[in-house]
């Protein structure tokens, strides 16, 4: 684990059982109100690229979630972007108080402080990124948009994020 320095906030949440697959490590997640059959992967970035111009998915998953659920910090690396699947994903983002209701796009320039949680049930599909062209296109979106968008195409978002963690799957 200490070849990945993003983990350090969340070892206590990680299960003893990781599964190395071809650079890509598989995770069971044991985070408060995540519920089992949730997982998540962590990819990398390939050194041979510019970070600034090639962004890297580094982190994808599906949750499933109960009340007790959340993130809250001040800062992390990455962009987010999230598809709700079920339930309403509650944020906090900008000094403003959000709901992402099923069939939401959430997008978050987590460099931002940012605090999100479940209410009841929700599942989400979702991936962090890093590259900074990518991250400023998500800070423009959030500019004219906002964090949580509604959008006749969130059903695209959430085929390519499913292809994306089917992927990591290896499926």
């Amino acid at each position: 684990l200490s070849a990945f320095p993003m983990l350090n906030c969340c070892k206590k949440h990680m299960d003893r059982a990781i599964i190395k697959k071809k650079a890509v490590i598989v995770m069971v997640c044991r985070e408060p109100g995540v519920l089992p059959g949730s997982e998540y992967f962590i990819g990398h970035q390939d050194s041979r690229f510019d970070p600034a111009l090639h962004p890297a998915v580094m982190l994808c998953g599906h949750y499933h979630c109960v009340a007790g659920y959340g993130i809250d910090r001040a800062y992390y690396a990455y962009g987010l972007v999230a598809y709700i699947r079920e339930g309403v994903m509650h944020l906090t983002y900008g000094g403003k108080r959000y709901e992402a209701p099923a069939g939401s796009i959430l997008v978050l320039d987590c460099r931002q402080y940012h605090h999100f949680w479940a209410g009841e049930h929700m599942e989400f599909i979702w991936a962090h990124f890093l590259g900074d062209t990518a991250i400023a296109m998500v800070a423009e979106i959030i500019r004219l948009y906002g964090p949580v968008l509604r959008h006749t195409g969130g059903d695209i978002i959430n085929r390519r994020l499913e292809n994306l963690v089917a992927t990591y799957r290896h499926e």
